[in-house]
């Protein structure tokens, strides 16, 4: 056997342990998924619950494309295109249901929402791992597509039919996209075109998932600018290529504006809704909003709210600033502990692998650790906040960990980078070695 492997026999052996690692992480999955069906996880049901029937009751009864001024058309539209492949779209809802058979209809339809919930998982695996390669190379990958196919929380979240494995699938592309920009020189026009396009097109799928990824990308797009600048690298042609893919990131999700703004007068209506739930957690029983007792019964009573004027309009600029801070210490110090389960020691080397990372990508670095805070920043003021439902002297304090999911993929993705930062030095240190000996 020829030693050292050649660079090909070494990429085949990456992607044939990234393929066992997709089973690892398929059959963790469907384990859990069976366990759920079967009523053997405490605190899950069968049936789909919260916002996972919201989705299902909208792709029973909305047509292509999804859209909804409840919920955002991608979970929409591919829980409508699972159940008409492989589901019953005759099988109505739970509530509906008036006999033991109906009832076994719509729970089959739940079922086979679960087991296709692992496709989701396995897509943001899948975008983990290539944006992993480029900035931590293979071993960083791989431990990356290790962490997440072994990950407890993100294999119980994964079976439930709910967002948030699209939204992680849809920012890592993004961030992917623009750290290959950051390496494509300005004469590839087209090279660099088409991950513009990319760029956009992830972007807008993002924000199609959760329209607060509108702001998310724009944010993105803006600190990769601000990298670009930082490390020399910036040229003319990315003061328009900016603002190209930030346009074009709003212009693919127009249609769903459109759509919002034509049936409710409000382009961004859907996060009113989650407004009005966090504005009631946040204010329960305060003069001027609705009791304890009134959330517990409807989380959605009261008032309609907007974003704006929920986190401007009821807290003053300084509490902002401090809710908004203390949010992004919370998910990456408490939640992330907690949603690293059995593993909780990684958080204490999440700092030391960023610190490595910096150390090997620099300026790509600095944007790839700071593309993980802006993933976090839609969530982060309410990181903090206790709500209704789990502040209760029985149970734990905080909010679901649900909402601090972010911070996994990219704690996975520094602690790559750290990976790949120590190959890297022990690979100088061996080539040094090498030229040493044979100066000798």
């Amino acid at each position: 056997m020829k030693w050292p492997p050649s660079e090909k026999a070494r990429w085949i052996a990456t992607l044939a342990a990234f393929v066992l690692l997709l089973v690892l992480a398929t059959i963790r999955r469907l384990e859990i998924a069976e366990a759920v069906l079967a009523g053997e996880i405490e605190g899950a049901t069968p049936h789909l619950s919260g916002d996972a029937s919201s989705y299902y009751r909208l792709a029973m009864r909305t047509p292509l494309p999804g859209f909804s001024t409840e919920r955002e058309p991608v979970i929409v539209a591919d829980g409508r295109i699972a159940l008409a492949v492989g589901g019953d779209l005759d099988a109505g809802l739970m509530e509906e249901a008036r006999d033991d058979a109906a009832r076994q209809r719509v729970l089959e339809n739940h079922a086979m929402l679960r087991r296709w919930s692992i496709v989701h998982g396995l897509m943001a695996m899948g975008a983990l791992f290539g944006c992993a390669l480029l900035v931590a190379g293979r071993c960083g990958a791989l431990v990356a597509s290790l962490l997440w196919a072994d990950n407890l929380w993100l294999s119980l979240y994964g079976v439930g039919f709910l967002r948030e494995d699209i939204a992680a699938a849809c920012t890592l592309g993004l961030v992917s996209a623009l750290v290959m920009l950051f390496r494509v020189p300005p004469e590839r026009r087209r090279a660099r075109l088409v991950l513009a396009a990319a760029a956009a097109a992830a972007g807008a799928l993002l924000a199609l998932t959760r329209l607060e990824g509108l702001g998310t990308a724009t944010l993105l797009v803006g600190l990769w600018a601000a990298a670009r600048a930082a490390s020399k690298r910036f040229v003319r042609a990315d003061a328009w290529l900016a603002p190209g893919i930030v346009a074009g990131v709003w212009l693919l999700a127009s249609p769903y504006l459109i759509y919002n703004t034509a049936k409710t007068g409000s382009p961004l209506h859907p996060m009113q809704n989650h407004a009005q739930f966090w504005r009631n957690h946040e204010f329960a029983g305060q003069p001027g909003f609705p009791t304890r007792a009134d959330v517990v019964a409807n989380s959605y009573c009261g008032a309609p709210e907007t974003p704006f004027h929920y986190v401007f309009g009821l807290h003053s600029l300084p509490e902002v600033a401090v809710r908004y801070v203390s949010g992004l210490w919370a998910g990456y110090t408490r939640y992330l502990t907690r949603l690293l389960a059995d593993r909780a020691w990684l958080a204490w080397l999440v700092p030391l692998a960023a610190a490595g990372l910096a150390w090997m990508r620099r300026w790509e670095a600095a944007f790839v650790i700071g593309a993980g805070l802006v993933a976090l920043l839609p969530f982060a003021f309410i990181l903090t906040l206790d709500t209704v439902l789990t502040a209760q002297p029985i149970g734990p304090t905080g909010v679901e960990p649900r909402f601090a999911l972010t911070t996994l993929p990219f704690a996975f993705l520094w602690l790559a980078g750290g990976v790949g930062a120590a190959v890297e030095w022990i690979k100088r240190r061996s080539d040094s070695a090498s030229v040493d000996g044979q100066a000798a």
